[in-house]
């Protein structure tokens, strides 16, 4: 990552000392993230959030990151959304989310960070060296949270905006491997390691899932891509909504109810409040 941009992080993602708990979702690049964080932080996965409920593994007295999550309320969270609407918008001050830290909002929206939380996360923290990855990693790091789509679009904005990310995060060794396969390759890999499907709390109290994590494993066997095995628990029941965005109504974001946040469109709204 480029050293302008890195300089723009919160300070707590640089903290060594303090233990943390980790709150995942419901997605790989939730968890890849997470996985990341554990080497280069002293900190564990403790909570568990669906957007409509939050679980929790024990009682716990660590502060907590969310993980690829636009969080309100001041928590520290690692994040890839648009959250602003408007450029010198306040954003919540420990969120590290390059689109916060550049100003993008609702307003020049298109020149969003789309890629995912997972690789916001190893550039700022230069967790892999690129260049000794086999296609098979590059793809699959690719195809986590769809990052390859900017690269392929037919809209020349979203090409450009896809080039000047990877420019400033440093992810060029990693970006080469688009332009010897094509977006169907990609989607092959995501297939593969079934990428898209959903972590969910299942009825005994368990994290589970359908992604292929031990193949996963395999391919990246440096870093612990395995689930949480313990017993989690509902902490706290949310009320999740999705809006089309009301002109005359831009005040979501100033709930004192408000957990977590985001620009899911241009127009439209994703939160959850708490009950």
């Amino acid at each position: 990552m480029k050293q302008n941009v890195k300089q723009l992080y919160p300070k707590w993602v640089n903290d060594n000392e303090n233990e943390f708990s980790l709150m995942i979702t419901d997605d790989i690049d939730s968890l890849f993230s997470a996985t990341v964080l554990k080497k280069h932080t002293k900190s564990k996965v403790r909570y568990f959030y669906d957007f409509s409920n939050l679980y929790m593994n024990g009682n716990q007295d660590h502060e907590v990151i969310a993980v690829d999550c636009a969080m309100e309320r001041d928590i520290k969270c690692w994040d890839n959304h648009v959250t602003l609407f408007a450029s010198g918008d306040n954003a919540n001050p420990n969120s590290a989310n390059i689109n916060n830290l550049l100003q993008v909002s609702r307003e020049n929206y298109f020149h969003k960070y789309c890629m995912g939380t997972h690789l916001q996360v190893i550039s700022y923290y230069d967790a892999m060296d690129f260049k000794q990855l086999s296609d098979e990693q590059k793809l699959i790091l690719w195809a986590i949270d769809a990052s390859y789509k900017g690269f392929y679009s037919k809209y020349d904005n979203d090409r450009q905006m896809h080039s000047w990310f990877v420019e400033l995060l440093e992810l060029e060794d990693l970006a080469e491997v688009l332009h010897r396969y094509t977006m169907d390759d990609v989607i092959e890999v995501m297939k593969k390691y079934k990428l898209d499907k959903k972590i969910y709390f299942n009825e005994e109290g368990y994290l589970h899932t359908e992604i292929e994590l031990d193949k996963l494993q395999v391919q990246f066997p440096e870093f612990d891509l395995s689930l949480p095995n313990d017993h989690f628990t509902l902490r706290k029941e949310l009320k999740s909504q999705t809006k089309k965005l009301d002109e005359g109504k831009m005040d979501y974001h100033k709930s004192n109810n408000l957990f977590s946040f985001a620009l899911t469109g241009k127009n439209r709204v994703s939160y959850t409040s708490l009950k």
